[in-house]
């Protein structure tokens, strides 16, 4: 019982990691845009 719980508490603490890095590269793909295809729009 208590090795299961553990399983279980491991791969939610995968699930969360994967959120976390899928989150951070999304704000990283959002400033790109920010930074660099909002600013190349106004220009023209």
């Amino acid at each position: 019982m208590c090795f299961r719980k553990r399983q279980e508490l491991i791969s939610c603490n995968q699930y969360l990691e994967n959120c976390m890095t899928k989150r951070a590269s999304i704000r990283v793909l959002i400033e790109k845009v920010e930074t660099e295809v909002i600013p190349g729009m106004v220009r023209r």
